[in-house]
């Protein structure tokens, strides 16, 4: 069973000291724990947990508490039962989302930071301030996106985003505490001729999640597409947009297209996703 500590915001006072270099391990071979890759992670999905982590094991990690982590919204730091040394810390987000209430990071998020104070590692070297920096992918998931009122790309995100590619978290399933179903997620954007969508379905934790994107064609019988699983288990789509077998207005005006993120009723254990969308423009292809 894990344990967790939960961190409060602190002040914006402390917030001036978010900057800072971290102890230098020495020319002898030891030296304070240093958090790996510049202790910068993200974007990450917000319902995801962040893990700092250092070159070498920090003890006592069950005795951490706001004199040492300095967090600039609310947190929990988790840590297994009867293991109080890692080389990583763990922490999960404690906001909860509308409806489902799956615990999940402030959406959205830019270079916020956690700054870590006095940490000691079993060698005994003490790090006395280290600033671990995460960013977060935005949720978009509104409690009435159903096919009759989806939510559009466009109006969240803009033409010009779509355009570069963006990225955003959302939840799907069944939530039995208090009881929460939502078993179908809507998203609406418009192509023009010719134009290339890639879809791509990725960080669920229920692998039955389906992919689908659904258009109007002159012949209406084949109107979805399912996305295949890859090698790496995300589902994508890949399509381009002929106005050969679109309804007649797709020759002269944009159509709207709805992406549906779903699960079947037999399998709809909750799970949040995150959904990659990019619209490549008929002259990048050229």
């Amino acid at each position: 069973m894990n344990r967790t500590k939960i961190f409060a915001f602190i002040t914006v006072s402390a917030l001036l000291f978010a900057c800072g270099s971290q102890d230098e391990p020495s020319a002898a071979g030891g030296g304070p724990p240093v958090l790996k890759n510049g202790g910068r992670v993200g974007p990450i999905s917000p319902f995801d947990t962040l893990k700092a982590e250092f070159d070498s094991r920090i003890i006592d990690i069950d005795k951490l508490d706001s004199t040492n982590i300095e967090v600039f919204q609310a947190m929990s730091l988790v840590f297994p039962e009867g293991n109080t040394t890692s080389n990583t810390l763990h922490f999960i987000g404690t906001n909860k989302a509308e409806g489902s209430g799956l615990e999940h990071f402030e959406q959205d998020i830019r270079n916020d930071s956690i700054v870590l104070l006095n940490l000691k590692n079993e060698i005994g070297y003490v790090q006395t301030r280290a600033v671990f920096y995460y960013s977060t992918y935005p949720i978009l998931d509104s409690p009435n996106n159903e096919e009759a009122t989806p939510d559009s790309l466009e109006k969240n995100f803009g033409q010009k985003n779509l355009e570069r590619g963006i990225t955003f978290a959302g939840v799907i399933g069944l939530n039995e505490q208090p009881v929460w179903v939502d078993l179908n997620d809507f998203f609406t954007l418009s192509l023009e001729k010719y134009d290339s969508l890639i879809v791509t379905l990725r960080n669920t934790r229920n692998p039955d999640v389906k992919l689908e994107l659904k258009f109007p064609l002159i012949n209406t019988n084949d109107s979805t597409i399912v996305a295949e699983t890859n090698s790496d288990k995300t589902k994508s789509i890949h399509y381009k947009m002929d106005p050969e077998f679109m309804p007649e207005e797709a020759h002269s005006k944009p159509i709207v297209f709805k992406i549906k993120v779903s699960l079947s009723s037999s399998n709809s254990t909750l799970t949040p996703y995150l959904l990659d969308v990019r619209i490549r423009k008929r002259e990048l292809l050229i």
